[in-house]
């Protein structure tokens, strides 16, 4: 497990310094968080909105969809645990795969541009823009 987590902190440092500024991508699917603050990130709105979307998509959906290969790969070793992870696992894969395709990337282009055209932001989206920038700031003061 060590072994691991060093290998995911080298993975990420070395990522982090070869960020290097490059052209705007063609594709929305193609953008990253600093292509959509580069583009549209013209107010504290819209800058939580990115970060909104863009951490469920990655944190909750991606996270919820790995714990299916990690249970049926148990099944493989102890196959009457496995199962049993299997059956708990499959559902929250599901919930993760719906998260995924909701906080989607062209979705946040369509709300962003809408957004900066004057139009509002339903209820909702209002609400959890408005907890979001909540925890970034209690974030930012640690």
């Amino acid at each position: 497990m060590k072994y691991f987590t060093i290998l995911f902190f080298i993975i990420c440092v070395t990522n982090a310094s070869a960020r290097k500024h490059k052209a705007t991508p063609l594709k929305i699917s193609q953008y990253d968080y600093y292509d959509f603050i580069d583009e549209y990130g013209l107010d504290d709105t819209s800058i939580v909105l990115i970060d909104l979307f863009l951490k469920k998509r990655i944190e909750q959906g991606i996270g919820e969809m790995s714990f299916l290969p990690l249970s049926s790969a148990t099944t493989l070793i102890i196959p009457p645990v496995g199962i049993v992870l299997t059956a708990i696992s499959l559902p929250v894969a599901i919930h993760g795969g719906y998260i995924y395709i909701k906080y989607s990337k062209k979705r946040l282009s369509k709300i962003l541009t809408k957004y900066q055209n004057g139009k509002h932001l339903s209820k909702g989206l209002m609400k959890k823009v408005k907890n979001h920038y909540k925890l970034m700031e209690i974030e930012n003061r640690t």
